[in-house]
């Protein structure tokens, strides 16, 4: 009996081994089943026998509370040269840190913090409006009508409702570059700052859209004229929100603000005046505190006066402005140069930058000759 049993095993054993045999196998390799020679990874040709440990992580990086290898953009001083000299000593981090995803609706724009119905768009329109604005009843809540300079495009708007008011840094871009730390009370208050102002500008609403969230790396305005203003309130309000910029962010900044170096005076000839011809320019005027700002250059001699290689500085060589070349001062006429505002330039107004100037207490304005000659100096009263 039992011998009987064990034949049985052993037949039943035999049966079981016999199975796997090569006819068995070519039937995979006729399905396409049977593992290829090798394995392509990349550029790399790896033989299918070896074996890969691979490791697949998700494509973010752990973040500390408070991360310490972020550099912020540091202070700096807003020329051109300067600027640029910041930027290249500013590291933005190599590794982007796990941030969490932008919400807009944690930026609570177009607030009325002075509950007077007029929420920060319709601040922002009053004040950039080149005339009196007009508006949709007469609750006066909503801006229908004004004069827009559009500094994106170079155009004029009359209807607000053609008007995007833009972050000029994105607020999805400000996230990013640091302020996703920040809680809802100093997001809401990036996002309706109106103390510097060219932190928001109304532009045409298909500008704005075509910018959305990118860097001067991916948009730039088509005005090339603004380029210098815009790069240079770039930098301002990264530095004021002490936020990071990128390395091409930094590249393209630097190269928008080499058109500022543009609007310096050329070789252009200047008339040579004699010793019994003398202009006599002076600074008849100057308003800190208006919006725009103002100060008033008036030539009181009797010829007229070349203005190139003229400028004026406030606070050493801060802001610097250059007349433009060709500019001619008549005898008893005076020009007004304008900041905080955008317009449209004639031989009596002249518009500076969209940024504020004189708005520091002690701050002076200076008059310098196309020799480097200090001619005069005003002080904000």
């Amino acid at each position: 009996m039992y011998k009987l049993l064990s034949l049985i095993i052993i037949f039943s054993l035999s049966i079981s081994c016999g199975s796997q045999n090569p006819e068995t196998l070519s039937i995979s390799k006729e399905n396409n089943l049977s593992k290829p020679d090798k394995v392509n990874i990349g550029s790399t040709d790896i033989p299918s026998d070896s074996k890969i440990d691979i490791d697949i992580e998700p494509e973010t990086h752990t973040v500390e509370e408070n991360p310490s290898n972020i550099t912020n953009t540091p202070t700096i001083t807003l020329t051109p040269t300067s600027i640029k000299t910041e930027i290249n000593t500013t590291e933005a981090p190599t590794v982007i840190d796990i941030i969490p995803s932008y919400d807009r609706d944690q930026w609570n724009h177009w607030t009325d913090l002075d509950k007077d119905c007029q929420n920060t768009r319709h601040e922002v329109l009053q004040i950039e409006s080149l005339i009196p604005v007009t508006f949709k009843d007469d609750s006066q809540c909503q801006v229908e009508f004004g004069e827009w300079y559009d500094a994106y495009t170079g155009a004029t708007i009359k209807e607000a409702s053609k008007l995007d008011i833009d972050h000029m840094i994105p607020l999805k871009n400000a996230h990013i570059s640091g302020g996703w730390k920040w809680d809802k009370v100093k997001k809401s208050e990036y996002a309706n700052y109106i103390e510097y102002e060219g932190h928001l500008i109304a532009v045409s609403a298909s500008a704005n859209r075509q910018k959305g969230a990118k860097t001067p790396d991916e948009w730039k305005p088509s005005n090339q004229k603004y380029w210098c203003d815009y790069a240079t309130d770039w930098v301002a309000i990264k530095n004021i929100w002490q936020l990071d910029f990128t390395k091409s962010e930094s590249d393209a900044i630097k190269e928008m603000l080499d058109t500022c170096e543009s609007s310096n005076p050329t070789s252009s000839p200047i008339p040579t005046l004699t010793s019994s011809q003398v202009s006599s320019l002076e600074f008849s005027d100057i308003d800190c505190k208006g919006k725009p700002e103002s100060v008033v250059v008036s030539n009181n001699g009797y010829i007229q006066q070349a203005m190139n290689g003229w400028k004026i500085y406030d606070e050493g060589s801060k802001h610097t402005f250059n007349f433009p070349n060709e500019f001619i001062l008549n005898p008893n006429m005076s020009v007004t140069i304008i900041t905080g505002a955008n317009g449209y330039d004639s031989d009596e107004k002249i518009f500076w930058k969209n940024q504020t100037v004189w708005n520091n207490t002690g701050d002076e304005a200076t008059l310098i000759d196309n020799a480097g000659k200090i001619i005069d100096t005003m002080k904000c009263p």
